[in-house]
């Protein structure tokens, strides 16, 4: 779309839908806060030690774009870019559905967004 950045179309797509965790409870309650900090906390030591790559920690990070706290927003920018390339690959269960010949190639492109 013209004028859109990969942030503002991520940002769009979870307004309007729930969000994956309780903002309204996040400001709120301390504990809840504490937890959906270490949720992103995992997923980056995750991704600083190989368990996920970039395309996986992308998609758990891009969760938590509706952040509250000064300049999160920014530090997330990186993600969208990664999800932004990598939305059609057939990740996870979705491979079973793909064309056997087609898998391999998809599996190149996969591996070249991840060595970005």
């Amino acid at each position: 779309m013209p004028g859109t950045t990969p942030t503002s179309r991520i940002s769009r797509w979870w307004r309007g839908s729930d969000l994956p965790w309780d903002l309204s409870k996040y400001r709120e309650d301390p504990e809840y806060r504490q937890s959906v900090r270490e949720e992103i906390r995992v997923a980056v030591r995750k991704l600083l030690s190989g368990e996920f790559g970039t395309i996986e920690a992308s998609r758990k990070l891009i969760r938590f774009n509706e952040m509250p706290e000064e300049g999160f927003l920014d530090l997330l920018a990186v993600f969208f870019n990664v999800d932004d390339a990598s939305c059609a690959f057939p990740l996870g269960n979705v491979g079973q559905y793909w064309n056997t010949e087609a898998l391999p190639r998809e599996d190149l492109k996969i591996a070249d967004v991840e060595r970005r």
